[in-house]
């Protein structure tokens, strides 16, 4: 499954058959996926589960609006 406004770039580079794209992510679409998975007895181990980004996530510094919630900025 691939979500965000980047994830139509990959049509066509990753094989159809195993291609979920979801360019606005929420969680309803997850669903019927979530149960297929489910009733095929597809569980992940929680202790040992990583997920798997294309890219390395960058932390950052705040945006003033979400410093100023946190009590970050005077």
């Amino acid at each position: 499954c691939f979500g965000g406004n980047g994830a139509t770039h990959l049509e066509g580079k990753v094989s159809q058959e195993k291609l979920m794209l979801e360019p606005v992510l929420n969680a309803k679409n997850m669903i019927e996926p979530a149960l297929n998975y489910f009733k095929k007895g597809g569980f992940e181990d929680l202790i040992e589960f990583e997920p798997f980004y294309l890219k390395a996530f960058k932390v950052g510094a705040p945006s003033k609006k979400i410093a100023n919630i946190l009590g970050l900025e005077p």
